[in-house]
């Protein structure tokens, strides 16, 4: 079982949400909910981070035993408590102390600055949480970044979007941007490792395109045509 973290903007909500309907089959109207699947999150804007459950209970204590059981061993690790549910609240001290017994469950050293391992402890809908916390990369900021960018070009948030929304699990789908513009769903669609072409009436566009795609270094094929003119078939 899995812990998703979601954050957004407020004109993002009915976007974000449509996302985790496509992807999970649930609708947020918290800025966490559990879901059984393994998401790559570096997929998504949205996922922040995700806890992979280790051990959950209603009672810390019991949450401890469990923790202890698990007999866990791992160099260089943190124990952190993350805040999760906006309706609990847990003061600063409080919690470095339940961080402090967790982490006397684990055998190994603590790397406070550099982790190899960064362990979530958490308080969520009347149970304690402890599992392995894994952060989003945030690799797609790289992309808000080329060399060529229009104005009225699609954000980086919302192409990726998009992709997800029409890829959904199925990574192998061949895709088709007939306005490809400077590229930017292109590039998204380049770091997912999915199969896409790009077409634009205007070659000076496209030549852009290319400039973009070429300076991340993604093999993605671009063509100066009116899609109507297209009779290739998939």
């Amino acid at each position: 079982m899995y812990l998703y973290f979601i954050n957004y903007r407020p004109d993002e909500t009915e976007l974000c949400r449509l996302e985790m309907r496509v992807i999970f089959g649930v609708n947020p109207d918290k800025k966490y909910f559990f879901s059984d699947k393994n998401f790559d999150i570096n997929r998504s804007v949205f996922i922040k981070y995700k806890i992979d459950i280790l051990a959950q209970s209603k009672e810390f204590e019991d949450l401890v035993t469990k923790v202890r059981e698990l007999n866990l061993a791992t160099q260089g690790y943190k124990v952190k408590y993350y805040d999760v549910d906006d309706d609990v609240k847990v003061e600063f001290n409080e919690k470095h102390r339940l961080e402090g017994i967790i982490g006397e469950q684990i055998e190994g050293d603590v790397d406070v600055y550099k982790p190899s391992t960064i362990y979530a402890l958490t308080y969520v809908e009347g149970s304690w949480i402890f599992g392995k916390y894994i952060k989003n990369s945030g690799e797609w900021h790289k992309h808000e970044h080329k060399p060529v960018y229009y104005c009225n070009a699609l954000p980086v948030r919302i192409a990726r979007t998009m992709l997800n929304i029409g890829l959904g699990d199925n990574l192998n789908k061949k895709v088709v941007d007939p306005c490809c513009g400077v590229g930017t769903v292109l590039l998204e669609a380049a770091v997912l490792g999915v199969d896409i072409e790009g077409y634009d009436l205007n070659d000076k566009v496209v030549e852009n395109a290319i400039k973009n795609i070429e300076f991340f270094g993604y093999d993605i094929k671009v063509q100066n045509k009116d899609i109507s003119q297209i009779e290739k078939k998939v």
